[in-house]
């Protein structure tokens, strides 16, 4: 360790022109741990192989799936770095500032096991219906899990999410808070996972021509709003008229031109790239639609309309996007997000439209 930063962060430092400042101050946060969270991530890591080794028995083509599921899971825990802190995992537990490996493993193996019980314990029923099951046995499973996390010292939150949390559970000690956050969080990986299982299944997902565009329109609206609402902290929306706001400081203005501007994205990349596969199509409804968000985002921060919150601004590197003077978190993290937001638009059309096939048929 070189100055108490991780081995990306010291890294970065190592690549930076003289002129860019690295923020040291965002990694000064105690990585020390105690016996009990040594033991608890050597479980993790125990319980996770032999997870993997039982699912490839069923499913020989596990790696790639939970592959797939930590890559979501790495996203979102970036993408809200600043919400929460991860403390006393140790040195070898991060990768970068305190985002760290154990928990997305851990994570990951929750998930993937709840999954798979829930496929196979209710396979017979429609797709549609397992999601829900799956997001609710997810939030029990969580509750407890999380408040150990709490109690060792690991999971802390930041100031900015402190100042609006609805009260702590007795005796779990975990923001009411969790209760939304936890079926978001997992509703956007699980839509993620679900559309990229499909494409590692060769399930076709051409888009339907006869698109029903209120619907589709709703599924981006709900998808929006609810991260709006969760990565409220990170952000503020400022100077939007007053009878915009439906929560908080989130303009539906705001939420409106983004669920605009991600049906335009997705509809332009499936009128002139319907001929390139799904992986290719999935990569330039990303691309495209951070180049679209971004220039918009940096408008916005020039004109103070959008402000990051100082745990949110601690965590930029000090690199910035030429012209558009952005820090290059903004562009990795709309990228993150439209990850999340186009598998789980992209996930319910499909198998919406797949059932409305099945009755046109």
């Amino acid at each position: 360790m070189n100055d108490g930063l991780t081995i990306t962060q010291s890294i970065v430092q190592y690549l930076a022109p003289a002129s860019v400042t690295i923020p040291i101050a965002a990694e000064n946060f105690d990585r020390t741990p105690t016996p009990l969270i040594v033991v608890l991530e050597i479980i993790t890591v125990c319980v996770s192989v032999m997870l993997v080794k039982y699912l490839k028995r069923i499913r020989p083509d596990i790696i790639g799936r939970f592959a797939v599921m930590m890559a979501a899971v790495g996203s979102f825990e970036v993408f809200t770095m600043s919400m929460w802190n991860n403390f006393k995992l140790g040195f070898w537990a991060y990768v970068y500032r305190d985002v760290s490996w154990i928990l997305m493993l851990a994570w990951t193996s929750l998930i993937m096991s709840v999954i798979f019980l829930v496929d196979r314990w209710k396979k017979e029923w429609r797709p549609e219906w397992r999601f829900p099951l799956i997001l609710a046995i997810l939030t029990l499973a969580v509750l407890p899990l999380d408040s150990l996390l709490i109690k060792v010292g690991v999971r802390s939150y930041t100031p900015e999410v402190e100042a609006v949390i609805w009260g702590r559970m007795p005796g779990l000690e975990v923001p009411w808070n969790i209760l939304y956050y936890v079926p978001v969080f997992c509703g956007l990986i699980l839509g993620f996972y679900r559309y990229w299982e499909l494409i590692l299944d060769n399930v076709p997902v051409m888009p339907f021509p006869n698109r029903l565009w209120l619907r589709d329109f709703t599924i981006a609206a709900i998808a929006v709003f609810m991260f709006e609402v969760m990565i409220e902290p990170m952000v503020e929306n400022v100077g939007f008229p007053s009878w915009s706001y439906v929560y908080r400081d989130i303009s539906f203005l705001l939420t409106l031109g983004w669920v605009v501007m991600i049906g335009l994205g997705l509809k332009a990349v499936d009128t002139f790239f319907i001929h390139y596969d799904s992986i290719k199509r999935f990569l330039l409804y990303v691309s495209l639609l951070t180049c679209m968000a971004v220039p918009l985002e940096a408008y916005m921060m020039a004109k103070g309309i959008r402000v990051y919150s100082p745990t949110t601004a601690m965590n930029f590197s000090g690199f910035r996007v030429p012209i558009l003077d952005v820090p290059i978190e903004v562009v990795g993290g709309f990228m993150l997000y439209f990850s999340l937001v186009v598998g789980f638009i992209r996930y319910w059309e499909i198998i919406l439209d797949q059932r409305r096939l099945g009755h046109e048929k």
